[in-house]
């Protein structure tokens, strides 16, 4: 979970950093060393994962990083929503006007310094869990008195020169064991050191050089013998007699495949003493997926203190301001079910400004979300529904040009008044949207038709879902020349007759779409071949309730649906 939190980070710095915007430009100094300290740590970080499940030190280091990283996330948020306010204005000039930025250019120096110094603090202290000396860090010889390591640098094995060591390489099972030779020869020889290995191969003790001497087995029980052991430890609470018929032909098959090991045997017996059990597969799996989602604050019972939160009736506004750390806020309902939120939650999910995921489709407002505009960092919005031009309260559409790191948005309009005149270019510009979904389901009024008529998408974008469209004619914006980049498109549930004339395009103009989708569509009267021609880069088409959509070649789509793949029906 760290490794994956520092290479988004890293990746999100990086970007930040190319931009040369002025106010991280003040602070790159800072954030440099940050990110050179954290492309040292982050070879370690994968095993210091690991490790820390075994180690209650280490997973408290691990914490405690994770902890640091976010925070790092937010300085650098803070700093490119600045850049974006003041950027228009030179510094001097900047700071003659609002010389009340100067604390915010104060307190973002401090944090910066004060995350640098825990991270080397934090980078000496995974160190011992490693046994080697990492981070570019010089050899301490006296703080390894033995060497014990999860994790190998051949070039670091020099560190035991002089000494008298005992290495053990347990339950080796690979049989390349080039690996090895490397270690082997780096080992230095005499002062009375050891090797062990153990392995249930013994041609792979062999390959390690081990003499016919030196290879111990070892003594087995017979059948028997392991059975009655078997007896005595698991059915001690009725002497050492199974009592079941059942019981005992499963533990027979269990002391077989023990083959005779007594330590075998007993590790087995410890965990069935005879009693039976029932448990749910589920029940044990989902006990695993909260204690590791709680580990690595993904998720807690109590909401505090997460990444990530699930939208239910009795959430309050007091989850949100108790919870600055808020990544995410969806809806984790099933789908028939929805929930209901308070007016006063509403008002203050936009306080969460570090939030990056926000999904309300499953959810019914007392009152329309206020100020989803200053979500500056907002990276993924579904189920938005825009505030009525008569509603004194709410978030506008056009409240989304602010919204500039938009990935994916889910919008449901079903009213014109939703669009104001001055807002249809509400989306145009928001360059970073991949994925667009717009539902007019329960819409109201043919003047919505317009509105949506002139809701141009950004030209980047890379997939579209249109459902419930209104109209007899697909959208104006709905062409090649409009979505030049768009690969796959999904169209259901509409009253859409025929396309309009722009979706065509010309002699020099094709769509780039590789996959569609049409669905209940049932006034849908377009050719297939002419779809095919203005598609050239199709590759898989899904239809199903399109009964008016001519020379489809698949036998009974109409009603039953049907897929149609480029390979299958090549000429």
């Amino acid at each position: 979970m760290v490794d994956a939190v520092v290479s988004v980070f890293l990746d999100n710095l990086l970007k930040a950093l190319s931009e040369e915007s002025r106010i991280l430009v003040e602070f790159r100094d800072q954030f440099e060393k940050l990110q050179s300290e954290l492309l040292l740590m982050q070879g370690f970080l994968k095993d210091a994962d690991r490790l820390k499940r075994k180690e209650q030190a280490l997973h408290t280091i691990m914490v405690n990083l994770r902890e640091l990283i976010f925070a790092a996330e937010d300085i650098l948020a803070d700093c490119q929503l600045q850049s974006r306010d003041n950027d228009p204005f030179s510094a001097g000039w900047y700071m003659c006007i609002y010389p009340k930025k100067l604390p915010f250019q104060y307190q973002t120096g401090k944090r910066l310094k004060e995350i640098n110094k825990k991270i080397l603090e934090i980078k000496k202290d995974i160190r011992p869990y490693f046994g080697v000396s990492i981070l570019n860090q010089p050899v301490q010889n006296d703080l390894f008195p033995r060497w014990s390591s999860p994790v190998y640098d051949h070039t670091q094995v020099v560190g035991l020169e002089g000494k008298r060591y005992l290495i053990v390489m347990d339950d080796v099972w690979g049989e390349d064991v080039a690996w090895w030779q490397r270690i082997l020869e780096g080992l230095p020889k005499g002062n009375g050191s050891t090797v062990i290995i153990t392995s249930r191969n013994e041609k792979v003790v062999r390959k390690m050089g081990v003499k016919e001497d030196k290879i111990h087995w070892p003594k087995c029980l017979s059948r028997s013998d392991s059975w009655l052991l078997f007896r005595k430890i698991a059915f001690a609470a009725s002497g050492g007699e199974c009592t079941i018929p059942e019981l005992e032909n499963i533990g027979k098959e269990i002391v077989v495949k023990c083959k005779g090991l007594p330590l075998a045997i007993k590790v087995v017996d410890k965990t069935y003493n005879g009693t039976i059990y029932n448990c749910t597969i589920h029940d044990m799996v989902r006990d695993l997926v909260l204690k590791v989602a709680e580990d690595d604050a993904f998720y807690n019972e109590k909401g505090s203190s997460c990444r990530h939160l699930g939208i239910q009736n009795d959430l309050g506004p007091k989850h949100l301001i108790a919870n600055q750390k808020l990544r995410a806020l969806l809806s984790t309902n099933k789908t028939a079910e929805v929930n209901k939120i308070s007016s006063s939650m509403a008002k203050k999910v936009h306080e969460s400004r570090y939030l990056r995921v926000l999904d309300v489709s499953r959810s019914i407002f007392e009152a329309s979300l206020s100020g989803l505009g200053r979500l500056s960092n907002l990276e993924v919005l579904l189920g938005f529904r825009p505030a009525r031009s008569s509603q004194l309260e709410g978030c506008r559409i056009g409240e989304l040009r602010n919204l500039t790191k938009l990935r994916t948005l889910g919008l449901q309009i079903t009213r014109a008044d939703e669009i104001g005149d001055n807002e249809v270019n509400a989306l145009i510009n928001l360059q970073e949207l991949q994925y667009l979904s717009m539902s007019c389901f329960d819409s109201h009024g043919s003047d919505l038709i317009t509105k949506v008529d002139k809701l141009f998408p950004p030209q980047q974008l890379h997939e579209l879902c249109l459902k419930f469209y209104p109209g007899k004619m697909s959208p104006m914006w709905l062409n090649p020349i409009s979505l030049p980049f768009l690969k796959f498109l999904s169209i259901s549930s509409g009253d859409i007759a025929e396309m309009n004339e722009r979706f065509w395009g010309d002699v020099n103009t094709v769509w780039k779409i590789e996959a569609l989708m049409l669905e209940s569509l049932s006034n849908l009267g377009v050719e297939w071949l002419m779809v095919q021609q203005v598609m050239p880069s199709l590759r898989v088409v899904n239809v199903s309730w399109c009964p008016e959509l001519g020379s489809f070649p698949v036998d009974d789509f109409g009603f039953r649906g049907g897929v149609w793949k480029k390979e299958e029906h090549r000429s």
